[in-house]
């Protein structure tokens, strides 16, 4: 009897024992994982960081603000606009402080403190440390911040360049009315609708041309002032010539159906009461072909003054 609570004691004993055991194992399987959890964060985000680092090292090297203060150069040069060129000045020392100050340091360190240049088999090891871990979330930042810096600057440029696609958009857009029109006052020619001369026609079409030429200079150099003059005249004058098409479409339909001229020679004709049974209705007929031919000259004077009139006043 004595010996039984002893063989339970011992018993108990080793069942502690071994719990023990289990414990500190799972203790120990806790904390390593817990460790192993804290390094692949550590690495996943340095190995993130490190790669919006490049990332953003690349956008800055491809990016349109070189090209744009080129233009934006261009535009200066040839035109007077004296709060341009100051903006461009500053434009140009924020662009060489940038590119040729802190882009370049920020290219050094990562080379430096990470050896991107060469494939380390320990790169790994030098990735694998909180201190990297924090260079890289410094890094990242400052290119962030330089970036935004780039874009900054490209936005400003953009309030400039924005006059210049606007008057680029109107232009295209002139064009294609012109060409719209063109193609339409050929083919009511072609339908014998519209009676006017072609050299006319010709000419018109001609002097736009040019104007656009003349549009397109200006807007290339950069005189977005004198390009808008430009634009809204040759506006104008597509606008007088399509009502001058219209006029003249309209007085032509006038003069074949209503127009007046017919109508006074009508009224002639009914005043004066012709009889084919009197004697003189040769002498009679002979006085109405007379003045059908001066009313009808006077219908082509009238016409081609109308014409003139027109020109002259669109021109």
């Amino acid at each position: 009897m004595f010996f039984e609570p002893m063989i339970i004691i011992s018993k108990l004993s080793e069942i502690k024992f071994t719990n023990l055991i289990f414990l500190i194992i799972f203790i120990l399987a806790f904390f390593c994982s817990l460790f192993t959890i804290f390094k692949l964060y550590i690495y996943r985000n340095t190995l993130k960081n490190l790669h919006f680092t490049f990332l953003n090292i690349e956008k800055m090297l491809k990016h349109p603000l070189a090209s744009r203060l080129v233009r934006m150069n261009f535009i200066v040069n040839n035109s007077n606009n004296k709060n341009l060129k100051k903006a461009l000045e500053i434009w140009k020392f924020k662009y060489n402080e940038i590119y040729n100050e802190q882009l370049d340091i920020l290219i050094n360190q990562t080379k430096e403190h990470f050896a991107l240049n060469s494939y380390s088999k320990k790169i790994l090891f030098r990735v694998l440390s909180i201190k990297n871990f924090y260079r890289t979330r410094q890094l990242y930042k400052t290119s962030k911040n330089i970036y935004q810096k780039v874009n900054q600057i490209y936005l400003e440029t953009q309030k400039v360049t924005k006059a210049e696609f606007l008057l680029r958009d109107y232009h295209i857009v002139l064009q294609n009315h012109i060409n719209d029109l063109s193609d339409i006052v050929l083919k009511e020619q072609e339908n014998n609708e519209l009676n006017i001369d072609k050299k006319i026609i010709s000419n018109y079409q001609e002097t736009f041309f040019k104007k656009m030429i003349v549009c397109e200079y200006y807007i290339k150099i950069g005189n977005f002032k004198e390009a808008y003059s430009k634009l809204n005249f040759l506006s104008n004058n597509v606008v007088e010539y399509i009502k001058f098409l219209d006029d003249h479409y309209k007085i032509t339909k006038f003069f074949e159906f209503n127009g007046v001229l017919d109508s006074k020679l009508q009224e002639i004709k009914n005043k004066l009461q012709l009889d084919t049974k009197q004697e003189n209705n040769q002498l009679i007929s002979s006085q109405i072909y007379l003045l059908e031919n001066q009313f009808l000259e006077k219908n082509k004077i009238l016409k081609n003054f109308y014409l003139m009139l027109k020109l002259n006043k669109l021109f």
